[in-house]
């Protein structure tokens, strides 16, 4: 397969030359032709706020034989050169269409919809507002958690990684720990350690930090809140509760 790639580059470079002088317009026209063939589909897409189709094995070979038919007949010598030239042309347009529909799996990359609806940027950006939020050792000495629910796709796992992820949590993984609010023994140990200072409740809603207050109060964790804020940016927010653990060395020395 290694050694397929140069000749099959080679071929192609045969097969344009050959169209490029049966089209018979020109650089200027062929250029444009096939350009708009390459990009055309991929305008259309974003203009559309759509993305490429994946074509099936089916329609591989539908396309495939339809521009190797017409890569033969725009390759012959016919009598009128205004056919030679047409074929020739669609033989190109079907020829970069193999390209462009090829490369359809890169389609998710393009933002087909406005900024306010791609929820990838507006996740960075809360996780950037997260990271300020979160208290930086140099200024609060002492370790810090992070606690928040483990509903399968919760975008929240995406904002405290920033923070070496699964390391820093509280939260095991599902089915055994459904997260905040759920307060085990496993969890329970780590909130305890003397050198955990700060616990991070990461919510949803509200509602769930409520839930999580509520969870250390009945354990007879003692604590206070040190932040409480939401953070957002255009669809997407969390909830953000950071307290204080008063256990702490670090807490008890101020």
């Amino acid at each position: 397969m290694k050694g397929a790639a140069p000749a099959i580059f080679l071929m192609l470079a045969f097969l344009w030359q050959t169209l490029w002088e049966r089209i018979g317009r020109g650089a200027p026209a062929f250029v444009g032709l096939g350009l708009t063939a390459l990009l055309l589909p991929w305008l259309a897409a974003i203009w559309g706020r759509r993305l490429l189709p994946n074509l099936t094995v089916s329609e591989w070979l539908t396309l495939s034989g339809v521009a190797a038919a017409a890569l033969f007949l725009g390759t012959r010598d016919w009598r009128w050169p205004a056919m030679r030239g047409i074929l020739a042309g669609l033989a190109l347009v079907l020829l970069s269409g193999c390209f462009t529909y090829g490369l359809g799996f890169y389609g998710p990359v393009l933002r087909t919809g406005r900024a306010v609806e791609n929820l990838e940027m507006d996740v960075y950006r809360v996780a950037l507002q997260f990271t300020e939020a979160a208290p930086k050792l140099t200024e609060h000495p002492g370790g810090v958690m992070f606690w928040y629910n483990n509903r399968i796709a919760n975008s929240i796992n995406s904002v405290q990684s920033t923070y070496l992820w699964g390391y820093s949590k509280i939260n095991t993984n599902p089915p055994e720990d459904p997260g905040l609010p759920h307060l085990g023994e496993f969890q329970l140990q780590l909130i305890r350690k003397p050198e955990v200072r700060y616990l991070s409740l990461l919510g949803e809603t509200e509602e769930e930090l409520t839930q999580g207050v509520a969870a250390l109060m009945r354990e007879g964790i003692d604590f206070k809140t040190a932040d409480h804020r939401v953070l957002a940016s255009g669809a997407y927010r969390i909830y953000f509760q950071l307290v204080e653990l008063t256990h702490s060395p670090a807490a008890a020395a101020r």
